[in-house]
């Protein structure tokens, strides 16, 4: 099936929703669930195909491309996007209408940056991503989600910039935008060079990856947009954004010096993101900083480069859309039905509603890696495939999935306390956050005890490099 439909439908609906009022919301249930079901015929397919948009043939025009990498990512991002409207379905937005809009140009902007094979055709799709990504962030009830929607803007149009920048240097020394055309031109190089473009880029892609020192902006916007706005953002948009990472930095620019950066910039990190967590006192930032420690963690796998790291990056990046998408669905509704999502006010809650401590708790313990929790396995592949290159990596493993242990079993525990101050009335789950959670839990737990055969569909994504070199002219 052509995946172009995975970009225009959304879009095309985006474009509707604006004259079409209270439809619009029918429209993005209509619009995910289609995407959904495309992503999973793609995901049926294998090999590398390219497919030519507007009639030019590449390097001249743009490709949407086709990998193993790609169809595992497609079917995620358009999954747990589906999941998160599904969980969050009971909350009410101001201006329910025009957020589907933002939503349905996130769909599409967060399939095109998964899909092309153009460097700046990647530049418009982040653009695009991030105009619904401030939109999302300012949702939130309180004044200060508008703040941080604005922090947010500001570092990325700045972002942008340097990304941007970055791309006009490497089209300028190589004369092409095809990532696949520009990565072999730009071995020819002075090294400098292209160290000065890939510096660049990781400070334009840093800042949607979360790399410290890009990443102040994701802990106030995390925390304080909307239910939907924060599960979204936290679940889905990394996966677009770190795939967007490897082939630009990994693939396209691929200089030793580079790549020995980011391993410490991921390191970095995830230690401050995990001591920053430990600390916090609100559910939601809390989450936000473990999402930052997760995304340090698999930037650091990327920087090592090899074809086990790309697996156990891509391992731990759906391992955490899956975990991001019960924790931040499941403190959104704790956090109304509390009236805050502070340590002190959620105590208990948990207790009278056993099912949000089930789908936090199950949340939680895979993001921390327990046994039977695709986490686990995650975390596991990790240290064995990394073992051998260095001692550094499985040792940051180690001490970040410590850390979370303590603080995830802390809020959980807190959860089911007993306070007296709590009423006795039970508050009931929503529908759609039961039905949603559960089918995430049943997936990380399937992924967690499934025979290693049936997960082959990881061990092609280690081949990254051979399957990123054909798309050129669609594999041939």
């Amino acid at each position: 099936m052509n995946p172009t439909w995975l970009i225009a439908l959304p879009l095309g609906f985006a474009f509707l929703g604006i004259f079409a009022g209270k439809f619009s919301k029918a429209f993005l249930w209509i619009a995910s669930l289609a995407n959904a079901i495309i992503s999973l015929f793609i995901f049926n397919g294998n090999g590398v195909t390219s497919y030519i948009i507007g009639g030019w043939i590449p390097p001249y025009g743009i490709n949407l491309v086709v990998n193993d990498m790609t169809r595992v990512f497609l079917l995620a991002v358009n999954l747990i996007f589906l999941l998160a409207l599904v969980a969050t379905s009971a909350e009410i937005l101001k201006k329910d209408e025009k957020m589907s809009v933002a939503f349905m140009l996130s769909l599409a902007a967060i399939n095109g940056i998964l899909l092309t094979g153009d460097l700046f055709n990647l530049f418009v799709f982040l653009e695009i991503s991030a105009i619904s990504a401030y939109i999302m962030a300012a949702s939130g009830k309180e004044a200060i989600s508008k703040f941080a929607a604005l922090k947010y803007l500001i570092l990325g149009s700045i972002a942008s910039s340097f990304y941007l920048l970055g791309v006009i240097v490497v089209y300028a020394s190589t004369g092409t935008l095809n990532m696949a055309d520009a990565a072999a031109k730009v071995t020819s190089l002075n090294p400098n060079v292209l160290l000065a473009a890939g510096l660049l880029m990781v400070v334009g892609l840093g800042v949607e990856t979360k790399l410290f020192p890009f990443n102040g902006w994701a802990p106030d916007v995390y925390a304080n947009a909307s239910g939907r706005g924060s599960t979204i953002l936290a679940s889905v948009f990394p996966i677009a954004m770190i795939s967007a990472f490897i082939r630009v930095i990994t693939f396209v620019i691929n200089s030793g010096k580079l790549n020995e950066l980011i391993i410490v910039l991921g390191i970095t990190t995830a230690i401050i993101g995990e001591v920053l967590a430990f600390s916090q006192k609100r559910m939601k930032k809390m989450l936000a900083y473990s999402s930052i420690a997760q995304a340090g963690v698999i930037l650091m796998l990327i920087g090592i480069g090899s074809s086990k790291a790309y697996i156990g990056a891509s391992m731990l990046l759906l391992n955490n859309g899956f975990g991001k998408l019960l924790l931040f669905s499941v403190a959104s509704q704790i956090a109304l039905v509390a009236g805050s999502d502070h340590f002190e006010n959620v105590t208990g809650v948990g207790r009278k509603s056993p099912l949000f401590t089930l789908l936090f708790g199950a949340g939680a313990l895979t993001i921390v890696g327990m046994p039977l929790f695709f986490g686990f396995r995650s975390k596991l592949y990790v240290i064995s495939a990394t073992m051998d290159k260095s001692l550094w990596i499985p040792a940051v493993i180690l001490i970040t999935a410590a850390i979370e242990v303590t603080y995830y079993f802390r809020w959980i525990f807190n959860l089911v306390k007993a306070d007296a101050k709590l009423s006795e009335k039970r508050s009931p789950v929503p529908f759609g956050l039961a039905l949603a959670g559960l089918l995430a839990v049943l997936v990380v737990i399937a992924f967690g005890i499934v025979p290693e055969a049936n997960l082959d569909f990881f061990n092609r994504i280690g081949d990254l490099s051979i399957q990123l070199s054909k798309t050129l002219m669609g594999g041939m």
